[in-house]
């Protein structure tokens, strides 16, 4: 029974129930990523509006997509130019992961909203992980306070993270690809051989990259969970139960990719395309907030999940659970107790 527990869908199942019993922590989390997102959101709208104001051309803009105009406004200085066709419907994601494993980083224009959302996310995910942990209501005095002692501990680990990824998306990805890559295809002339050898070298490097992003996430459950103050330390633990687990570790991680990779092909077949029309911005509106709320759930699965496998190996559950329930005494019986206490 103890082993049909830890299985890896019993574990991703329980890792989605932890997320579906905290509504609230999602709901927080899109709603705050749409506010740190939100002054980049009107500087692009305020230099749209001013790029077009009442010309003809604005009438054409907003009746569908307008590409000459569009490569235009892309190329003047300013927030313009992270508006770029590639944001529609999507090819939004596939550009972002696409940029990724080439090892490209976000537009300029966008790096203060994405760290600003970085570090809301740092500050929530204390609180919402150890809501995860404790499976029950604390109340919102002691989730912001949990938050609060937690944010410090997640931003010592963010930059040591932050360190790991950016060699394997620096030095790294370039050594292998601008340096070891093309010194193997220099004189290649089939075609099929290139492509193959580059997939090769995509899964080598992306091994590493995912491997960080697993010690970091099961850093931060040791953190949680057993109340870690340092980050070396809650790193090392994590390295030790990867090590000892790897199986059931990547099981858990699989699964949770693949509907991480089910979402993604959802999205991406029902995508608004780019013409225009009051009620196709209204769809856009919501298939693409239902895209983001889905996208941050299937992270906090990950994390769930994590932490799920992480108490039923080492068999954690029994604090961090929530407590058994006690029928109260009656009033007289508590006042009798108070006198002769």
């Amino acid at each position: 029974m103890a082993s049909l527990s830890r299985s890896p869908l019993a574990v991703v199942a329980e890792g989605w129930r932890r997320v579906a019993a905290f509504p609230a922590g999602l709901l927080g989390l899109l709603v705050v990523t749409a506010l740190a997102t939100a002054p980049a959101a009107l500087g692009v709208r305020e230099a749209i509006e001013s790029h077009l104001g009442s010309s003809a051309t604005a009438e054409r803009v907003a009746g569908g997509v307008d590409l000459i105009w569009w490569h235009e406004f892309e190329s003047s200085a300013g927030p313009g130019r992270s508006f770029s066709p590639l944001m529609i419907g999507g090819a939004a994601p596939v550009g972002t992961y696409s940029d990724l494993v080439d090892g490209d980083g976000p537009p300029v224009e966008v790096v203060v909203p994405v760290v600003l959302g970085m570090l809301v996310w740092l500050f929530l995910s204390g609180g919402v992980l150890d809501h995860y942990a404790r499976r029950r209501r604390v109340g919102t005095r002691v989730f912001f306070g949990t938050c609060a002692v937690f944010f410090f501990r997640f931003l010592r680990l963010a930059g040591v993270t932050a360190i790991a990824y950016a060699v394997l998306l620096g030095p790294v990805h370039s050594w292998l690809f601008d340096g070891l890559y093309a010194w193997l295809t220099r004189e290649t002339t089939v075609e099929r051989t290139a492509f193959f050898l580059r997939v090769f070298f995509y899964l080598v490097w992306l091994t590493p990259l995912l491997l960080v992003n697993m010690v970091s996430d099961y850093a931060k459950v040791r953190a949680v969970v057993e109340d870690r103050h340092s980050m070396a330390g809650a790193l090392a633990a994590a390295v030790r139960f990867i090590a000892r687990h790897p199986m059931s570790v990547l099981a858990v991680y699989a699964a949770n990719a693949l509907v991480a990779g089910l979402v993604l092909l959802a999205y991406l077949l029902i995508a608004p395309d780019g013409r225009g029309g009051d009620w196709r911005l209204l769809a856009v509106l919501v298939v693409g907030g239902a895209y983001l709320g889905a996208r941050l759930a299937t992270r906090l699965a990950f994390l769930a999940s994590a932490m799920t496998l992480f108490e039923r190996t080492l068999a954690h559950a029994d604090y961090t659970a929530a407590p058994l329930p006690v029928w109260p005494d009656s009033p007289a019986a508590e006042a009798i107790d108070n006198l002769t206490s």
